[in-house]
């Protein structure tokens, strides 16, 4: 295509016109009025770069790393500083995007989103950030200033809203082009007609979310204390998320024993849990490896989930389901 346009795969999410006014509605793709080196996605795996912090600016790209520390929190190599970025942003005149998500889908790590687009900022104001916030949305700030995000992209099936939809927050000045032909829905952006029910649907579960998001984190964060309690028990498990990490998520690896194997188990007792994020449709995303998990501790992975809903005796439920499974695995 046009070398000043740059193609990017979003949720469905709205539009913005020129007043700054926002227009929810659906979209798949957006054209970026900028041109980039790569496409950081061009790996097919945005699980690996958002997690591992591949801020590839190019092919060429060292890329800037996080590093756990002794807390477990993960923290970014100065942006400013790191010889490849610098060089990028300060030779390269043409526009680029720098994306990263906000929360870790495999293991709830929250990573330093403002430091980085911070430091990129600094060195070039034209580039343009794009903060996946899907993870985050309704369970953390998310805030676009606080972020330094031109863009946050956010969907409503992570919050219990209707898959399919989403949202895309437009800072004022980013001009995004027409992606197709058809009618003028959207501001011309993109034709078709808009899916009015999940639309409300997504709007329904934010208004239900809004305003007690320190009560149910408060919840959770009693939850995952008491979930890491019992894990803490167990030999066979290592946790592999971060202490700092949104209690919403909290991934572990039963060690020796397959989780493919362990999920068909779990499902006997209506207990349902993933091996990794949905995106990676059965291979493994890389993720973990990111993390500097190894890859047999990566293969016996769990993902587990929770809501404000969830409680202690689920917990129990599940911990009793997984030494079950153990038992039986290990004959």
């Amino acid at each position: 295509g046009n070398k000043n346009e740059a193609k990017v795969e979003y949720q469905n999410g709205p539009t913005q016109d020129d007043h700054g006014t926002s227009n929810p509605s659906i979209t798949t793709t957006r054209t970026y009025p900028v041109k980039v080196q790569k496409h950081a996605y061009e790996d097919n795996n945005a699980d690996s770069f958002l997690a591992g912090a591949k801020f590839a600016l190019s092919t060429s790209a060292t890329a800037p790393t996080f590093t756990k520390g002794e807390n477990g929190e993960y923290t970014l190599d100065n942006a400013e500083t790191n010889t490849e970025v610098v060089r990028l942003v300060e030779t390269d005149k043409a526009n680029a995007t720098y994306r990263v998500a906000e929360t870790n889908n495999e293991t709830g790590a929250v990573l330093p989103v403002k430091k980085a687009f911070s430091g990129i900022k600094r060195k070039n104001s034209e580039i343009v950030t794009h903060c996946d916030a899907v993870q985050a949305f309704m369970k953390i700030n998310v805030k676009p200033d606080d972020l330094k995000a031109d863009m946050i992209s956010m969907s409503a099936h992570k919050i219990y809203g209707p898959k399919g939809v989403g949202a895309l927050y437009v800072r004022k000045g980013i001009r995004l082009l027409k992606q197709n032909l058809g009618g003028k829905q959207e501001n011309g952006m993109r034709g078709g007609t808009e899916a009015v029910p999940l639309i409300a649907g997504f709007g329904e579960a934010v208004s239900r979310l809004s305003g007690n998001m320190p009560e149910r984190t408060e919840k959770l964060e009693e939850l995952r204390k008491y979930f890491l309690e019992k894990a803490e028990k167990t030999d066979s498990i290592q946790v592999n998320s971060a202490a700092t990490a949104v209690p919403y998520i909290i991934n572990i690896s039963l060690k020796g024993i397959r989780s493919e194997i362990v999920l068909h188990f779990l499902e006997e007792s209506e207990i349902y849990i993933s091996s990794g994020s949905a995106c990676s449709k059965g291979a493994k995303s890389g993720v973990l490896g990111e993390f500097g998990i190894s890859p047999a501790l990566e293969d016996s992975a769990l993902r587990i989930s929770f809501t404000h809903e969830n409680t202690k005796e689920e917990t129990d439920e599940f911990f009793a389901a997984l030494e079950a499974a153990e038992k039986r695995l290990r004959r």
